[in-house]
């Protein structure tokens, strides 16, 4: 399956490998343009959040930055999550962001790709994103049985069908039997026909969720940190206690859950059918998932070494400019560390 489409547009979802896809489209843009292929940054992230009703001035401003970056010879590329909706709001405003889409770019004849996850784990990683941005708000404020209904994912597949065309609409599973002898990577690649990107052997996972514990320290204290302090914390529990890719969460009760998978049931099954291949139709179906946790005195712990050797290896570079820069972040991060150990009380409530 290979796009040969002027423009190509890549809409997410939210938690499904953007950042992955992303991070690589950026840092491998010349071996991309050496491949035909141009990536285009899409620079109106903020204002696919707050719209909720036909913006005649967004979709101007938006069908104006696109001519001027669109290279005519070229095979175009975007790819933002934030097209799919507003995450905090359970994708209410998609159809408007859809049209807008679709009235800019209908010159182009586009093809839009999209990544599913099974609702359930994709409600509990979205509320994992929205942590990582600083949201302060707990799960149960965020869980909204009534919105759930918003993440019905063959509606949504078939309303870009309706604007974009049946042929323009390309739909994958983001489930671990999808990933099992290839990356998220090599699958875009196959899509947009980058034989780098096909060749491509993974590194780590970017911008992966939390681990619980993990998770219950940055809400505790996350309150009375800066901007800075909390992305240095976030960087840190990130890398050290990470959830995991397709790790199962366990944030909604057995209820809820049952709740969500037997709502979708049949839509996806017909999303299955419709859009990949039969030996991925178990995307509705129980994965075994793969468990991971930490208690939070293992994470504190565990923090607090990995500092410790981030500082050893720093002063055994301290002559590059790199060491430079890293010893600043190490200061600000040996601070943060003894404000959160000072903080112990915090701690101890989390544990309880």
């Amino acid at each position: 399956m290979t796009c040969k489409a002027g423009l190509i547009i890549h809409i997410g979802t939210h938690k499904t490998g953007t950042s992955a896809i992303q991070q690589h489209l950026k840092l491998n843009k010349k071996e991309l343009l050496n491949e035909n292929i141009n990536y285009i940054k899409f620079k109106h992230r903020k204002l696919t959040k707050k719209t909720y009703e036909y913006d005649k001035s967004f979709k101007n401003n938006l069908e104006e930055y696109l001519k001027s970056k669109i290279i005519a010879s070229r095979l175009n590329l975007i790819s933002f999550e934030g097209l799919s909706g507003d995450l905090s709001n359970y994708y209410s405003n998609y159809k408007i962001l859809a049209k807008i889409l679709n009235d800019c770019t209908s010159q182009f004849n586009p093809k839009i790709v999209i990544f599913f996850r099974r609702q359930d784990q994709f409600i509990q990683s979205a509320f994992m994103q929205l942590k990582h941005q600083g949201e302060e708000l707990s799960f149960s404020e965020f869980y909204n049985a009534a919105k759930v209904g918003n993440l019905n994912w063959l509606q949504f597949a078939n309303y870009y069908e309706d604007l974009f065309g049946k042929d323009n609409v390309i739909c994958i599973p983001y489930s671990p039997i999808r990933f099992i002898d290839e990356s998220i990577i090599n699958v875009f690649g196959r899509i947009i026909n980058s034989e780098s990107m096909i060749d491509h052997v993974d590194d780590k996972p970017i911008n992966v969720g939390f681990s619980k514990a993990a998770l219950n320290i940055f809400s505790s204290v996350s309150k009375d940190l800066s901007i800075e302090e909390k992305k240095i914390l976030r960087r840190r529990l990130q890398r050290n206690f990470n959830h995991g890719l397709f790790t199962k969460y366990d944030l909604l009760s057995e209820k809820e859950e049952k709740f969500i998978i037997d709502k979708f049931k049949e839509s996806n099954k017909l999303l299955s059918e419709k859009y990949w291949d039969k030996n991925y139709l178990n995307f509705n179906h129980a994965v075994n998932y793969k468990k991971k946790s930490y208690s939070t005195e293992q994470v504190y712990q565990n923090l607090l070494v990995d500092t410790l050797e981030s500082e050893y290896r720093l002063l055994s570079k301290l002559n590059s400019t790199h060491a430079k820069l890293d010893r600043y972040e190490r200061s600000k991060t040996i601070a943060l560390l003894n404000y959160v150990r000072n903080k112990i009380y915090v701690f101890k409530s989390v544990i309880n």
